[in-house]
């Protein structure tokens, strides 16, 4: 992977920040005219940002405005397929890579899936996130989108203090307590490390401009979340928040990873359904379908507790509240019974109008950690 040189957009003018953000937030190609009076910029200095715009490869020509008499003006929008960004979700058996443009959406043909086996040290997790890296900047490269930067999704808390990842259980490091960017120390562009829970959240309401509130569920082998508070990631002081595996759903029951009983995770992972019953989760779909009572009884308990878990979300937060992660589609076919449960038990409300299922179910993690650097990459323009 070759270094690129020198981002042009170190060096951050108000200037091209506001005309960027106009044409970006803008549904059409605007005129130099318009962006002067939607920015309050001068002509001349609309003039010479687009330039800088453009020297960036992130500016696009619109073409002419229609002519209500005298000469034609030409039009400009943002070239979103220009720059764009990697993703990158690290679980404890696969590394998962995926691009996406400056507007957030998937760039075809980029990345893919590697196995990962554990137990591993953060060295060689490093040098394994390089490879991926290298691997998707090069079919960027092919698409002819700039790589601007690589997040890397992991499913842990990270103390913002100290920048060490709170809990490696799921990535099965042998180091105590690493340091998140030791596992980007490879990569020679701009990186970071991001929960891979918020990462899946963020990949809900980027790019809108809306100001959304949501909570997120994130149902995998671990169950965590995201709160997003008018379309920004919350992330708690201390790193943690929405640790929502961690809700007791249950007092005194099945013990957890945590060492505590009762968590919502020790009833809704993914493992709930397969592990513990000894077979993979189509074969647990299959038994269900089929009518096993075994496997009808593990899903309504599987069921119930989510229920119960939703309910607490919903009652503090009173946002909607987004079920993802890999689980999401396989529960997205008994949604009636997930929904008429979640109704019977809010108590303002006798339905589930504010739950639903994530809009990237099988992606979001990964486009969520490019997205947010897409997003960095933006706010210093």
């Amino acid at each position: 992977m070759t270094t690129p040189p020198p981002n042009p957009a170190a060096r951050t003018t108000p200037a091209r920040s506001s005309v960027f953000s106009c044409l970006y937030r803008s549904e059409q190609a605007l005129t130099k005219q318009e962006i002067a009076r939607e920015t309050g910029l001068s002509l001349p200095t609309v003039y010479q940002t687009l330039a800088s715009l453009e020297e960036l490869g992130i500016l696009a020509s619109g073409g002419e405005r229609q002519s209500t008499g005298g000469r034609r003006a030409n039009t400009f929008s943002v070239d979103a397929g220009g720059v764009g960004a990697l993703g990158i979700s690290v679980t404890g058996s696969q590394i998962r890579v995926l691009g996406c443009d400056l507007r957030g959406k998937i760039v075809d043909g980029v990345g893919g899936e590697w196995p990962l086996e554990g137990p591993i040290s953060a060295r060689e997790l490093a040098c394994a996130l390089q490879e991926a890296a290298e691997a998707g900047v090069s079919g960027m490269d092919a698409h002819g989108t700039r790589t601007v930067g690589v997040g890397v999704a992991v499913p842990s808390a990270i103390d913002p203090a100290t920048g060490r990842l709170l809990n490696t259980r799921v990535l099965k490091i042998t180091d105590s307590s690493p340091v998140a960017a030791s596992l980007i120390s490879e990569i020679p562009l701009p990186a970071d490390v991001f929960n891979d829970a918020s990462c899946g959240g963020f990949s809900e309401v980027f790019p809108t401009h809306s100001g959304q509130n949501i909570a997120y569920l994130s149902l995998e082998r671990g169950v965590g979340g995201a709160i997003i508070i008018g379309s920004r990631p919350y992330e708690g002081e201390g790193g943690a928040s929405a640790e929502f595996g961690h809700i007791c759903v249950e007092p005194g029951g099945k013990p957890c990873t945590c060492g505590r009983r009762g968590c919502l995770e020790a009833y809704c992972s993914s493992a709930c359904l397969s592990d513990e019953l000894g077979c993979t989760l189509d074969e647990f779909f299959s038994r269900f379908d089929s009518g096993d009572p075994v496997a009808v009884g593990r899903f309504v308990d599987y069921a119930e507790h989510l229920v119960r878990g939703i309910q607490v979300i919903r009652t503090i937060f009173d946002c909607d509240v987004v079920l993802g992660g890999f689980m999401a589609p396989r529960l997205s076919f008994y949604f009636d019974f997930v929904v008429r449960r979640a109704g019977q038990l809010d108590f303002l409300r006798t339905d589930a109008s504010f739950l639903r299922y994530a809009r990237h179910p099988h992606h979001g993690v990964p486009l969520g950690a490019a997205q947010k650097m897409v997003q960095r990459y933006i706010e210093r323009l």
